[in-house]
């Protein structure tokens, strides 16, 4: 029998929720793919990019609970056709042309999203915007989706992490970088609000906190929101995803600060500081941590709530991103400042070698840095973008 799913990886990285469909969503997978050949080429070449011209590389499949029986069953050809509006955000500042695989799934037991439903119909049960109906039909759906008690809970990550025979080495590293999206209606399935954060932990764990966080009255904007949802019954689907694993901190912090800073101006992102060390900043300059003091990744927010209840009437100070962050010259400070992270000579030094053909290895040596990652990053223009020739 042909297995495609990494049952390690599926259960470390995909809620609680979907371990017990692991041979089910398996199975369904198999038999989708040998009859999609798209599908099948997403399946075989998880590394592939594929042109997101007119759809995306996305797999996605759902288990509802309907009748009493679970039920499988996958979007519609044309779901994930590209559409305007999509929020796209990458590591480099180049239009998106391409994308790897991302594997989906979902589970709907709510009886609220499906006992009004039939499998034709199943799928559009969350977003009564998007398909098209009547206004009554639109309205009524609205109407059953405020007596939701149990969201839909999707996962998403890219192929590669949850692939047999690829998995593997992606469940090695010790960071990951995780976004939770919760919305309703059209927001559907990725829409909605959301929060990007970073853990040395399980992103599970770190999500248990947050809704622990939530049931205690956190002031934090993620935790405000998703509560204030849960009162509005404007709360449908809980969307989880891992964006990308990394081996240090450094990495994950790169990664973190990119994906937050590339989403500040929209109104949906949740975060309320920079990401990665650019909110490390961000907490010294206004003294909510003592200069010696380095957070590890899963207590900026428990800082930031102790901030904010400890200061109920000062509240939260301004972030400098649309102002200071745009000054380079104190981005820098921020960028190669940092322990273990490289100094500005060496910034511009690794890329006069490699222009003169200098080998990545024999630069790593020559300007000290980590290891030969941190300077291919450097010179592929990954990192350190900031830093500009004199």
């Amino acid at each position: 029998m042909t297995i495609l799913l990494d049952k390690a990886a599926f259960r470390h990285f995909t809620p609680k929720e979907m371990h017990e469909h692991l041979k089910l969503f398996d199975a369904f997978l198999v038999e989708w793919s040998s009859k999609d050949a798209y599908i099948n080429t997403l399946v075989e070449q998880p590394f592939g990019v594929y042109s997101i011209k007119d759809r995306l590389p996305i797999v996605h499949v759902t288990a509802l609970l309907k009748d009493g029986k679970w039920r499988y069953f996958h979007a519609p050809a044309d779901y994930y056709s590209r559409k305007d509006g999509h929020r796209f955000v990458t590591e480099h500042d180049s239009d998106i042309i391409g994308m790897q695989p991302t594997i989906r799934f979902e589970v709907v037991l709510d009886p609220a999203l499906t006992t009004a439903f039939n499998l034709q119909t199943a799928f559009r049960i969350l977003e009564d915007e998007r398909s098209g109906r009547e206004k009554h039909e639109i309205a009524r759906l609205t109407e059953l989706a405020k007596n939701t008690e149990r969201p839909a809970v999707l996962f998403s990550a890219p192929w590669a992490m949850l692939k047999k025979g690829t998995a593997q080495k992606f469940l090695a590293q010790r960071f990951t970088l995780y976004q939770h999206i919760i919305g309703a209606g059209h927001e559907y399935p990725e829409d909605g609000l959301f929060y990007i954060g970073i853990t040395a932990r399980d992103w599970k764990r770190r999500w248990a906190e947050h809704r622990a966080a939530i049931s205690r009255g956190s002031r934090l904007k993620f935790h405000r929101a998703y509560g204030d949802r849960v009162l509005e019954r404007k709360l449908t689907f809980v969307h989880h995803k891992v964006m990308g694993v990394a081996a240090t901190l450094n990495e994950v912090q790169d990664l973190e600060e990119v994906f937050v800073g590339k989403n500040w101006h929209d109104e949906r992102l949740l975060n309320m500081i920079p990401g990665g060390k650019a909110g490390i900043a961000y907490l010294h300059q206004h003294g909510m941590l003592a200069k010696n003091v380095t957070p590890v990744p899963d207590c900026v927010e428990s800082t930031l709530e102790k901030w904010l209840r400890d200061h109920p009437r000062k509240g939260l100070p301004a972030p400098w991103v649309s102002d200071k962050w745009k000054d380079d010259e104190y981005a820098l400070k921020v960028i190669c400042g940092a322990e273990g992270r490289l100094s500005i000579q060496q910034v511009l030094d690794i890329r006069l070698l490699a222009s003169g053909g200098m080998g990545v290895d024999e630069i790593t040596a020559r300007v000290g840095a980590k290891n030969r990652e941190q300077v291919q990053r450097v010179i592929s223009g990954q990192t350190y973008s900031r830093v500009k020739l004199p």
